[in-house]
C-alpha cells in the first residue's frame, strides 16, 4: 500500500513526538528510581533506629532497684530514647519528602504520556525530518529492489 508524502510526514511527526515523550519519561523515571533508592535507605535507617529503641527500652527494664547507679542509668536511657525519637521524627519527615517527590514524578510521567506536557517544537521538527528522510530512503531502496 502506497502512502502519500503528507501521510509519511504525519507518520514521521507522530513517531518523533512519541520518541521525544519517551525520552522525557525516561528522564523522570531515572529521577523516580533515585527517589525510590533514597526512600529504601531511609526505611533501613528507620528499622535500625527502631531496633536501637527496643534495645534501650529492654536495658531500661533490666536496671535493678538495688543498683546504686539506677537513677543515672535511667536518666541516660531516657536521654537515649529521646534522641532516637527525634531521629525517627527526622527520618519520617525525610520519607514523607521522598514520597512527595515520588508522587510528583509519577504525576509528571502521567502528564507527559497523556500529551499534557508538550515536546520541543525544534526537537520535533529535527527528529521528524530525520525519520522522514529514513522512511523515504527505505522506500526508495524497496522500490529499486522491486524493479
Amino acid at each position: 500500500m502506497s502512502k502519500t508524502y503528507n501521510q509519511l510526514v504525519d507518520i514521521a511527526r507522530e513517531n518523533a513526538r512519541d520518541l521525544l515523550r519517551m525520552e522525557m519519561v525516561n528522564g523522570v523515571r531515572s529521577e523516580l528510581n533515585d527517589f525510590n533508592k533514597a526512600l529504601a535507605q531511609v526505611e533501613k535507617e528507620v528499622t535500625a533506629v527502631n531496633h536501637k529503641i527496643a534495645v534501650v527500652e529492654f536495658k531500661k527494664t533490666q536496671v535493678q532497684d538495688a543498683d546504686p547507679e539506677k537513677a543515672d542509668k535511667l536518666k541516660r536511657y531516657d536521654e537515649d530514647l529521646a534522641y532516637h525519637a527525634k531521629s525517627l521524627e527526622n527520618l519520617n519527615k525525610e520519607a514523607e519528602r521522598y514520597n512527595k517527590e515520588v508522587d510528583a514524578a509519577n504525576a509528571q510521567i502521567t502528564k507527559i504520556s497523556s500529551g499534557e506536557v508538550l515536546v520541543s517544537a525544534q526537537a520535533l521538527d529535527e527528529l521528524s525530518q530525520e525519520l522522514l528522510k529514513n522512511i523515504v530512503t527505505a522506500a526508495t531502496v524497496d522500490q529499486s529492489k522491486e524493479e
